[in-house]
């Protein structure tokens, strides 16, 4: 595997991250067999945070100033200035992480050696499944043809629904375990490397306006940005991160239990 690779491992921030910062830069800095440079774009509505972050000396910290007032548009301006500046300093590979999810110290070795332009890691997060909240993965495939015909058979979908390519499912614990790169419909999006081909492919992060009442993010924005471009999205299982998902419905505390 080639050491003399040029790569970037950047995140979006604000002040409400602060809880987790140490944690979450003590992870990346501590990534083995490449060298790399960390980029925080902090989008705080206030320089109260920029300035304790700009004093970190393994890291580099930019303001971005956005006009942007709702949270979320904020969140996908600083995303689309770190796509802007991975091309612009020609960075061979971007790992685009959120500030909650601690990657292992083999992350980036288990990423590229893949040698595919969009692949990710593996996190878990909290999801109503049947009316209960549920640990699952953040990582979904297609549903298969025999689910998909026993569902329509059963006039179980709703009429926005035309064929098994407008369904997903969580990774299964048989594929988790597994442990395998699988390709996906939607990867682990908060521990996401992109080639150069990748990020500068022109896909930008944004809202889907018709969503048809379907969960969705700026991340799967991207991605189906990514898809349209002719990319494919794999996710390897094996690379288990820890996501801080109950901080933030929780008291601040755990995990998902897959980590090591």
């Amino acid at each position: 595997m080639e050491q003399n690779l040029k790569i970037l491992v950047a995140s979006p921030t604000y002040g409400g991250m602060k809880y987790c910062l140490d944690d979450f830069l003590e992870h990346l800095l501590n990534i083995k067999g490449f060298k790399t440079d960390i980029l925080l774009m902090d989008n705080s509505m206030e320089d109260n945070f920029f300035e304790e972050i700009k004093k970190i000396k393994e890291i580099k910290a930019i303001r971005d100033k956005t006009t942007e007032e709702d949270p979320m548009l904020r969140l996908i301006n600083s995303r689309n200035r770190i796509l802007n500046y991975a091309s612009k300093e020609d960075y061979d590979y971007l790992l685009m992480m959120d500030g909650d999810v601690m990657v292992p110290q083999d992350i980036l070795e288990k990423l590229i050696s893949a040698n595919l332009d969009v692949i990710s890691g593996l996190y878990f997060n909290i999801f109503n499944s049947n009316g209960k909240q549920k640990l699952l993965p953040v990582c979904w495939r297609e549903i298969e043809e025999d689910v998909f015909q026993e569902m329509k058979s059963k006039r179980l979908l709703p009429e926005f629904i035309k064929s098994k390519k407008d369904l997903r499912r969580n990774l299964t614990p048989e594929e988790v375990e597994k442990g395998e790169i699988l390709e996906v419909l939607i990867p682990s999006a908060g521990c996401l490397l992109l080639s150069r081909k990748a990020f500068t492919s022109g896909a930008k992060y944004g809202l889907i306006k018709e969503t048809n009442k379907l969960q969705t993010t700026d991340d799967i924005y991207f991605l189906n940005e990514l898809k349209k471009k002719g990319f494919s999205l794999y996710c390897n299982p094996s690379g288990y991160c820890k996501h801080l998902a109950l901080k933030k419905y929780v008291q601040n505390e755990g995990s998902h239990p897959l980590f090591k």
